[in-house]
């Protein structure tokens, strides 16, 4: 393919590190930390019922959870979802990642955004299935083995760029879908209940 490049997943990452769980905290003496309850399958995050726990200043550098973090979930999963769930952070987040998931940070070279839509793509095409490992009813995904997949991706960082810009138009009208139906059976919902009722 002209215009692509092969490379091993690893190679796209700047820095990859579990994130950290700390000890007890509050949202006044402690940092927010994502978990896997926090993953949404289409690649988002949900920051609703976040935990806060408090983590040491130098363990926490390292693990920052930034605009264009990727974050991979390591542990988890079920008989019915895979462990290995990808999701990307589009937003400031002062906080991290519980020690059950990665901390992606990818190389300046890559779109993050891009390298986000294509971990979310490896994961929904199953390619992670072979990395599942399970241990005492926890599923476990095998991350330093998985990253030494290669994988086939543009060579030109704008061409990610443009090809993250499609993807995120195409997510935003999903969402405005969702909203939509959404409102549309509350809508119903009320007209049963004047229609059906005395």
């Amino acid at each position: 393919m002209n215009g692509w490049t092969n490379t091993r997943i690893r190679d796209l990452f700047e820095s990859s590190t579990p994130g950290e769980w700390g000890t007890e905290g509050t949202p006044e003496d402690g940092l927010p930390v994502l978990r896997s309850t926090n993953f949404r399958n289409d690649g988002s995050i949900d920051y609703s019922d976040i935990a806060y726990r408090k983590i040491d200043e130098g363990r926490l550098n390292k693990r920052k959870v930034v605009n264009g973090t990727i974050l991979i979930e390591k542990s988890g999963g079920s008989p019915s979802q895979a462990a290995g769930r990808v999701v990307f952070c589009d937003h400031d987040f002062n906080g991290t990642a519980s020690n059950f998931i990665e901390v992606v940070e990818v190389s300046h070279k890559f779109c993050a955004r891009y390298v986000a839509y294509h971990l979310q793509y490896l994961y929904q095409t199953g390619l992670v299935l072979k990395y599942q490992q399970q241990t005492t009813g926890i599923i476990n995904f095998k991350l330093n083995e998985y990253v030494d997949e290669v994988v086939a991706i543009p060579s030109c960082k704008a061409e990610q760029s443009k090809i993250a810009e499609i993807l995120c138009t195409v997510d935003r009208a999903i969402k405005q879908t969702e909203t939509l139906i959404a409102k549309q059976q509350r809508i119903k919902t009320g007209l049963m209940q004047d229609l059906l009722t005395r």
